[in-house]
């Protein structure tokens, strides 16, 4: 007759009771306790466990949430003994606890664990109806990464929660190349969400095998879709996708326009052939968006295009092309520049400005003197001069005689910009606008070296010269200056480190 095998006593020293202290004496509580440990012999579980489980069982919502996080404990510092599996279970089963605020703490020590054991009823934790247990789910699973949950962690893309939805994308980002062929069928899927995402991820995973699913995309019925897309393609930086990017700059919805921009700018040098063709596009749109690709690509063998658009008929693109002029830095553009700040649209005449005061070309100075007496874009050219620096010092002196105290104003505002100079005491503090200028002209200009300006820079700050006399001064100091300290004395003010207070 053949013996049961549980009749066989077994020599294996594995098969013998493992040694310490477990829980024979509190077995009959376990019952009670509420929470079952899955196939497990309640005499082989460590009295440690039991301790916690009696407290999660009678304790408040404190001392549950210490119970959770001293079971953690016992797993991370046990992993080689009996208690590391039996806290596992004990935590897994607590995920179905009826309290909420269990639930969710033990999720978050489950994710600080990082055990894969956990990983099925994290997901089914994820739908979960309270938001706040769904949110500690996808952290965990997002520490964990678990390959073998690629399916249900895509379909957790559909999450009416953000933050759950962005917990599941790094959870898969961390996965990486094992997720693409699901994402790439999670791009079909019926949720906006889950497409969104699985754009998303695509472009952050950067697999070119992706690209033609990605171009279909691009005509995804929702414009977040057509944007994530857009977004993706520039991220992986595939030459074939510039046609159906160019496309895209006809999109109805400006968000998909800008992205598919920025993508084209990001593939860079390739996608420069066809974007100088489109800037002859009949789509306003397209020709808007092909500048702004190509003011991120700054090329300059695309200057001579560029400037061609600048007499665009549509003012966005003349606005754009300006940027782009501006970025790219090339001095042959100046005198178009110079001429578009006479454009009819204030955005195009500021973006002109901007562009010369990047471009730092002292030709454009005369004309963005005259530019400060414009009310809509003088601040932009103010600050353009203060870009050039040294070149416009000459010019921006006679500008503090204009009959215009605006123009005044911006003048010594931008000489002070270009001097540096340490202002001592608060010039916003004094009362006459007039002496605020001839005060910031004098600090600036005190640092050529002039015999007798320093004090005389320290009695206006003092109120101790009348508005008359430093009118009469000023006026003296321009000529004594360019009479013997010649010109370029003048041009030095940067030169020289301010003086210390």
């Amino acid at each position: 007759m053949t013996q049961k095998k549980s009749d066989v006593k077994s020599n294996d020293p594995k098969r013998e009771k493992p040694k310490g202290d477990f829980g024979t004496e509190h077995s009959p509580r376990i019952l009670d306790m509420g929470v079952s440990v899955r196939g497990c012999d309640a005499q082989m579980i460590p009295a440690a466990v039991i301790d916690q489980l009696s407290i999660i069982s009678s304790g408040d919502h404190e001392e549950k949430k210490e119970a959770i996080t001293e079971l953690g404990k016992i797993s991370v510092n046990g992993r080689e003994k009996i208690g590391d599996e039996h806290a596992i279970d004990v935590l897994v089963e607590l995920l179905k606890d009826s309290d909420s605020e269990v639930r969710a703490h033990t999720a978050y020590i489950l994710g600080e664990i990082g055990d894969k054991r956990a990983v099925p009823e994290l997901i089914g934790a994820l739908k979960e109806g309270n938001l706040w247990v769904r949110q500690e789910a996808a952290l965990a699973l997002e520490k964990i990464g678990d390959p073998h949950s690629i399916e249900e962690l895509i379909t957790a893309l559909g999450d009416i929660d953000w933050s759950v939805r962005f917990s599941i994308n790094k959870a898969l980002k961390k996965i990486g190349e094992p997720a693409i062929d699901g994402l790439v069928v999670a791009l079909k899927n019926n949720n906006e969400n889950i497409r969104f995402g699985a754009c998303e991820l695509l472009g952050e995973i950067g697999d070119r095998r992706t690209v033609p699913a990605l171009i279909d995309a691009l005509k995804d019925k929702e414009w977040e879709v057509r944007e994530g897309a857009a977004k993706a393609l520039g991220e992986i930086g595939d030459r074939r996708t510039v046609p159906a990017l160019i496309d895209a700059l006809k999109d109805k919805e400006w968000e998909v326009r800008e992205g598919a921009a920025k993508a084209l700018g990001e593939i860079g040098a390739p996608a420069v052939p066809e974007l100088l063709v489109a800037m002859s596009d009949k789509n306003r749109n397209v020709r808007d968006g092909a500048i702004e690709a190509l003011e991120e690509i700054k090329d300059k063998q695309t200057v001579p295009e560029l400037l061609d658009a600048l007499s665009d008929k549509n003012e966005n693109v003349r606005w754009n092309v300006a940027v782009a002029l501006g970025e790219i830095g090339d001095r042959r553009t100046v005198p178009l520049l110079i001429d578009a700040l006479s454009d009819k649209n204030e955005n195009v005449r500021a973006s002109a400005a901007w562009a010369l005061g990047e471009i730092g070309d002292e030709r454009a100075v005369p004309a963005l003197i005259d530019t400060l007496r414009d009310k809509d874009v003088r601040l932009h050219a103010a600050l353009a001069l203060g870009e050039i620096g040294k070149p416009a010092v000459p010019g921006l002196l006679d500008a503090l005689e204009d009959d215009d105290p605006d123009v005044q104003r911006l003048a010594a505002s931008a000489l002070e910009g270009i001097g540096g100079a340490a202002v001592p005491g608060s010039v916003d503090a004094l009362e006459d606008k007039y002496s605020n200028i001839l005060r910031r002209t004098a600090l600036a200009l005190a640092k050529t070296g002039v015999s007798g300006l320093e004090t005389f820079t320290d009695a206006c700050a003092k109120g101790e010269v009348d508005f008359e006399e430093q009118i009469t001064f000023f006026k003296s100091l321009r000529k004594r200056i360019e009479k013997d300290c010649g010109k370029g004395t003048v041009e030095s003010v940067t030169d020289k480190p301010p003086d210390k207070e």
